[in-house]
């Protein structure tokens, strides 16, 4: 058993030894394969490439290449490859072991003899010495390795064999191509015919020969190669036709609407191309187009549908609708600039749809294909959108000359499809920043234009100093689409100043103001002393001449300039107390001054020097010389009293603006020291950041420090006053509040807020006292002042009264007297005598004026009265008229109880301030004033029709009282008399204030300025001591027309509540000049607008910009 081991290991061994046997020839017949292969190609290659063979001959290379090709493969690699795996009949054992003897010395032939032992003893199975032969040989050949008789390596001298041919193969490839890829190709492609290769080549530049129906179609050729023909040709349909060659070499031909394929050759100097084939695609079109267009809702304009168009003009917002005809087309694109196209919707065979709403302006095509030309045909179009355009608005301003806060705005509005809402918005800007926005709705137009306006009362918005109002007013449309579009004016604007500003602006004016005062003082003087020369120097001449004329024409002038700058002047006080009004409320009594004081400036515009200068211009045409000096003598004694009067205004504003100002003072260093008094509790509470502190101590210290300087204004003003009040400066106490407001600021600074707190409440403290010490020192000072005026006023009126006794003694005994008589003369210097002491009352009372403001402007007037009256008296008596005298005398006396009754009623309004002064014992606020004393306390009120009833009917019972007593004999004298008279002049002076106050609230009747001149010449018949029954029947007559008038103002007290608040409600009326302005503005364009018939949106707009041109917008 051990013996079959050894052999079968043998055989075994022999096995794998022919294995390896044929694979050797396998690599071995690889390499012959491939270089056999690469040489046989090389060689037909050549061969067809030099010979140029036919089909036939092309076909035999070919396949001889393919059999010798696959001869070589099966004989040198297939077989061998089969007998790899044992399949076939492979090379035997004997013939295997010969070979292996050959290769190995040791072995020669015994491994051949084991064979054949092993044959033989197959036949003779009982044979123990072959069987031992066999197993001794076995184990000799054992350690041999057979398969090393075969060195595959040796194969490496055949790889020259591939190597070769690949290398030449290589270098043609590299060096000449043509001679092998061409007869490659014509070898693979043996079925088809040649034609040997022109000097050149006809090369297509067309990418595709295919061409869309109906379209021309360009063919480009360009010919390579070394020798180029200078014509080629292209034939089809059997007919050559000629290429066209361009600057760039290229041939090119155009076959003309194109309707079938074409077959067509190239041809150049006797050579030809291969046959070509240009083919034709069907084209896809469009047979109809319809557009529909349906509009808005809020245009209010029909469907339209359109044929054969796609330009397009359309509103916003139109929806539109193609209904698209084609003819062989598969789908309809509508490509919308900007965008991606977008399959319009297949409804039937032929028929596409497609819908969009149009936003802006586009172009676009309607692209047609089918599956050949998926763009065969395309149309291009455009939309365009009329946009729904902003509504138009414009705004023109005119300010009412007589009130700068009254606006008056209008304007012009218009859009293209109508208007839904106009409205005004105003924005207010408070001082601090808050922003308060008021929207005001206007009533809108019908039409798509209109015009609009608005009276805008900036002082009804009631603004505080310091804020901004802007307004403007805006217009919307009625886009129905995306919502109303507005368009707005431009914004107007109107800043009331701060508080500081208008400080500034108050003190500005009243050093203007004063300025103006003394400069017209000043010029009123001069151009009095001019007519006072004028006057003498007429007396002088005895007639008048051209120069004369032409002097006192620029005297006139000049007095006329004098009036104007006046009335300037008062529109600067007027503006300056509307300005106070707007940052403090005044002290009743201070605004009852201060009306005293404007109703004294606008008295001194006297409209009856206008008429007495027209007069003097007058005479002076008529050169009437004795009369144009009488009347220049009037007019003197007019600029006379003029000029006393504006010296007592200009006195009396001073001390008026001294008391405002310290009154302003007190309350500032009150409200310093309350703003101090709350930051020390903060400060020691801690109750803010310590920055936030420093900063309002800070703005304390400043706040203070304007105080001091306004208190050394007012030092600096009290001095310059005729009658100097007695004000303390309180430098002392400044010094320390200021020494308390540094101290508690650097102790902020060191964060020392328990000290700080202890500062500012001594700062405070002492802030206090100096409000307190100015107001104890304005009272004192006042109330000193008006005892000594009041005392200087009973004086004057025992002095007047005096003096009419006097005169009345004079009258009697110059009745008795005749005038050429010794007494005469006598009673003459009693007359002068009389003058003379007037002339001291006069200086006196105008003097007092200066300080008393109770002192009304008529009680100067009638001083002037009775200087005229006496002056006249001594003209008279010194001419010896004595008729002429008495008369005058009696109007001297009448004017001197006239003075008396009114200096009487002064002091009474004296007396009843000093009363209501601090420390004369009633509870009367400081300022007001008696109801009973006839005046108006404060604005806003006015004396009840009630009360001066009452007070005309104690009048009536007193009267009647002394016409009994004079029945029963007894005459009253003249202190009754002067009685009544002062009783009459108080009602009287009562029911002109009452009628003051109507008038300015615009309700003057003409019937109570009636009963004020029956009562005035009921106060002149007892002035005169006149008493009789046809006074009582007037007397009566007064009280039954004050009674009506009661009646009627309880009708109107009831009503009034509901008549200011609708005065609150109600704008202020448009001047009838402006109204008819708006109307005409109004109705203008509308005139001349046609009724024009539906247009298109262009045209439209066209005629819309026209009319609009015209309208000023």
């Amino acid at each position: 058993m051990k013996q079959d081991n050894n052999y079968n290991l043998l055989i075994s061994k022999l096995d794998q030894f022919i294995r390896k046997f044929y694979l050797n020839k396998m690599i071995r017949g690889s390499l012959y394969l491939l270089g056999f292969v690469t040489l046989y190609f090389i060689v037909i290659a050549l061969l067809e490439n030099y010979f140029y063979f036919g089909m036939t001959g092309r076909k035999i290379l070919f396949y001889s290449f393919v059999a010798a090709s696959l001869f070589t493969l099966i004989s040198w690699i297939v077989i061998p490859l089969l007998k790899y795996f044992r399949l076939g009949a492979t090379i035997s054992n004997e013939k295997a072991a010969s070979i292996i003897g050959d290769h190995f010395p040791k072995v020669k032939d015994k491994l051949l003899n084991v064979l054949q032992l092993n044959q033989q003893s197959v036949q003779h199975p009982d044979s123990t010495l072959l069987l031992a032969g066999i197993e001794q040989k076995t184990k000799e050949l054992q350690p041999v390795p057979f398969k090393n008789a075969i060195d595959l390596s040796k194969n490496k001298r055949y790889i020259k064999f591939a190597i070769l041919p690949l290398s030449v193969l290589l270098v043609l490839f590299l060096g000449a191509p043509s001679l092998i890829k061409k007869p490659a190709n014509r070898l693979l492609n043996n079925d088809k015919e040649f034609e040997r290769e022109a000097p050149f080549t006809f090369r297509i530049i067309n990418k595709s020969l295919e061409v869309p129906e109906f379209d021309n179609y360009t063919l480009e050729v360009q010919l390579e190669g070394n020798s180029l023909p200078e014509q080629v040709d292209i034939v089809y349909n059997d007919a050559p036709y000629r290429l066209s060659k361009n600057d760039k070499g290229l041939y090119s031909y155009t076959f003309a609407n194109v309707q079938d394929n074409i077959d067509f050759q190239l041809s150049a100097a006797g050579f030809k191309s291969k046959p070509y084939t240009l083919n034709v695609l069907v084209k896809a079109g469009m047979t109809d187009l319809a557009v529909k267009m349906v509009y808005p809702a809020y245009i209010n304009r029909p469907t339209e549908i359109v044929k054969g168009i796609g330009d397009i003009v359309v509103p916003f917002g139109t929806k539109i609708t193609w209904d698209i005809s084609t003819r062989m087309a598969d789908r309809v694109l509508m490509d919308f600039e900007g965008k991606a196209p977008t399959p319009a919707q297949h409804l039937s065979e032929g028929r596409y749809s497609f819908l969009k709403t149009a936003l802006s302006d586009q172009n676009y095509q309607i692209i047609i294909g089918n599956k050949n030309l998926p763009n065969s045909d395309s149309l291009a179009y455009s939309i365009h959108v009329v946009m729904d355009e902003y509504p138009a608005i414009s705004l023109e301003q005119y300010i009412d000359s007589t009130n700068s806060k009254l606006v008056y705005l209008s304007g012009n509005m218009s859009d293209d499809y109508g208007i839904s809402k106009i409205q005004m918005v105003q924005q207010i800007r408070t001082e601090d920043g808050k922003l308060i926005t008021r929207t005001i709705t206007l009533p809108k137009p019908t039409a798509k234009q209109g015009f609009y306006s608005y009276l805008l009362d900036i002082d009804a918005l009631q603004l505080k100093p310091g804020s901004d109002l802007s307004y403007y007013f805006e217009v919307f449309d009625n886009d129905g689409t995306k919502g109303p579009k507005s368009s707005k004016t431009n914004a107007l604007s109107f800043k009331k100043p701060s508080v500081k500003q208008l400080e500034k602006n108050i003190d500005q004016s009243t050093k203007e103001i004063q300025s103006e005062l003394e400069k017209t003082l000043k010029e009123s003087k001069k151009i009095n002393d001019a007519i006072q020369k004028l006057r003498d120097k007429l007396l002088q001449q005895k007639s008048l001449n051209w120069q004369d004329k032409e002097q006192l024409s620029k005297l006139l002038e000049k007095q006329q300039q004098l009036q104007e700058q006046l009335q300037k002047t008062q529109e600067k006080l007027e503006q300056k107390r509307n300005d106070e009004q707007e940052i403090k409320q005044p002290n009743p009594e201070i605004q009852e001054k201060q009306q005293k004081l404007d109703e004294m400036l606008k008295e001194l515009q006297n409209p009856e020097e206008q008429k007495l200068m027209d007069k003097i211009k007058e005479l002076m045409d008529k050169l009437d010389k004795k009369e144009s000096i009488n009347q220049l003598e009037k007019m003197s004694q007019q600029n006379e009293q003029q000029n006393k009067s504006l010296d007592r205004l200009m006195e009396l504003m001073k001390q008026l603006e001294l008391e405002s100002k310290v009154q302003d003072q007190v309350k500032k260093l009150n409200e310093l020291a309350e703003k101090q008094e709350k930051l020390a509790e903060q400060t020691e509470k801690k109750q803010k950041d310590q920055e936030q502190l420093k900063k309002e101590q800070e703005q304390i210290k400043k706040d203070f420090e304007d105080v001091q300087k306004k208190m050394d204004e007012i030092q600096k003003e009290n001095k310059e006053l005729n009658a100097p009040k007695k004000l303390d400066d309180q430098k002392e106490e400044q010094q320390q509040t200021e020494q308390d407001l540094k101290k508690a600021q650097d102790q902020l600074d060191k964060k020392d807020n328990q000290n700080a707190s202890k500062s500012q409440k001594s700062a405070s403290k002492k802030m206090k006292q100096m409000a307190q010490n100015m107001e104890n020192d304005m009272a004192a000072s006042e109330k000193e002042q008006i005892e000594l005026d009041m005392k200087a006023v009973r004086q004057l009126l025992e002095n007047i009264i005096g003096l009419s006794f006097n005169q009345e003694n004079l009258i009697n005994q110059y009745n008795a007297t005749m005038i050429n008589t010794p007494k005469y003369v006598s009673l003459n210097r009693d007359q002068k005598k009389i003058k003379s002491d007037f002339k001291m009352v006069d200086d006196s009372l105008v003097a007092l004026s200066k300080r008393v403001i109770q002192i009304e402007s008529f009680i100067l007037k009638k001083v002037g009265e009775v200087n005229d009256n006496l002056n006249q008296t001594m003209d008279n008596l010194e001419d010896r008229n004595k008729p002429l005298a008495a008369n005058t005398q009696q109007h001297a006396m009448t004017s001197l109880n006239d003075l008396a009754l009114m200096l009487s009623e002064a002091l009474n309004q004296m007396q009843m301030q000093a009363q209501s002064m601090p420390g004369s014992g009633t509870c009367t606020k400081p300022g007001g004033s008696n109801p009973s004393s006839g005046t108006p306390s404060k604005k806003g009120e006015m004396p009840q029709m009630d009360k001066i009833s009452q007070g005309q009917q104690k009048m009536t019972e007193e009267m009647k009282n002394q016409m009994g007593k004079m029945k029963d004999g007894k005459s009253p004298g003249s202190e009754n008399f002067g009685q009544m008279a002062a009783q009459q002049a108080k009602v009287r002076k009562m029911l002109q204030d009452l009628d003051a106050q109507m008038k300015s609230n615009g309700q003057g009747k003409k019937q109570i300025q009636d009963i004020i001149d029956a009562m005035d010449q009921i106060e002149k018949d007892l002035v005169n001591r006149r008493l009789t029954n046809e006074m009582l029947r007037r007397q009566q007559d007064i009280m039954v027309r004050l009674l009506e008038e009661e009646r009627a103002q309880k009708e109107q007290d009831k009503d009034e509540q509901r008549k200011a608040n609708q005065a609150l409600q109600q704008q202020s009326k448009i001047p009838p000049s402006m109204q008819e302005y708006i109307r005409k503005k109004e109705a203008g364009i509308d005139d001349l607008r046609p009724v024009y018939p539906t247009l298109t949106p262009y045209y439209k707009r066209l005629v819309e910009q026209y009319y609009n041109q015209l309208s000023g917008k």
